[in-house]
Parts: C-alpha cells; structure tokens; sequence
C-alpha cells in the first residue's frame, strides 16, 4: 500500500507538473503574441508621427507662402489706393469741363 500511495502521489506531482507547464506556454505565448502588437502599434505610432511632421512642416510651408501673397496683395491694394486718390474723381473733371467752357470765349478771342 504504501508503493502505491507513493506512485499515486508521484502521478499527480508530473500531473500538475505537466499542468503547470501547459499554463506556462500559454503564459509564454501570449507574452510573445502581446509584445508583437506592442511592437507593431509602436512602429504604427512612429510612422503617423514621422507622416504628421511631414505634413506639419508643408502645411507650414504653404502658410508662409500664403503669408507672402497676401502681404503682396496688400501692397497692391494699397497703391492702388493712392492711385485712386491722385486720379481726378468724375467730379473733378465735370468741374474742369465747366470752367474750359468759361474759359473758351477767351481762348477764341486770341
């Protein structure tokens, strides 16, 4: 009896050898199975940035660009404005037209 209790207590001591192995591959493979997704959103998260700073900089590129054309038309605008200004108004030439009539009779007396 006591050969047999002695192999019974050795059979379930591989038993839960043998489980606790089992448990430890699983263990084992999902520790691998997590550390490639982690890996994998790592590199995903590098490539977005590496691609966001990219766009971040011809964005900014483009902003500049922008900057100056509208500085440019501003300057425009603004000599167009004193051209405007120095340009006889349509007020200004009916006066002008009015005072050479005045002054035709005195221009066809010479």
């Amino acid at each position: 009896m006591p050969q047999q209790d002695f192999n019974s207590v050795l059979n379930e001591a591989f038993r839960q050898i043998k489980e606790s192995l089992r448990r430890l591959r699983t263990l084992e493979e999902r520790y691998d199975l997590l550390e490639s997704q982690i890996k994998n959103s790592q590199d995903n998260m590098l490539e977005k940035t590496t691609e966001l700073n990219s766009k971040d900089i011809k964005t900014e590129k483009k902003l500049v660009s922008l900057e100056e054309k509208l500085i440019k038309i501003e300057n425009s605008l603004i000599k167009i404005e004193k051209n405007i200004e120095q340009s006889a108004s349509i007020n200004d030439v009916s006066e002008l037209r009015n005072l050479l009539e005045l002054y035709k009779p005195f221009l066809k007396k010479k």
